[in-house]
């Protein structure tokens, strides 16, 4: 069940008061899910590479130099 959540968060587009999201590099996107607090990092075609619950998401984004 969670593997089916983790796809479907990975593969959402990021949206205004939403799901927001970023790409890190080539084929590896970011997503985060505010209403539930869930932080994923994936590759487009093979899935998860990481999930957690961050209190921090500001601070993953600019870690990995994204400002947007």
């Amino acid at each position: 069940m969670q593997a089916l959540y983790v796809k479907w968060l990975a593969e959402q587009a990021p949206e205004t008061g939403g799901i927001r999201g970023y790409e890190v590099g080539k084929n590896i996107v970011v997503r985060y899910d505010p209403y539930n607090n869930d932080y994923v990092k994936a590759y487009v075609f093979t899935g998860a590479i990481t999930m957690f619950k961050p209190d921090y998401y500001e601070r993953c984004r600019k870690a990995e130099g994204n400002k947007k």
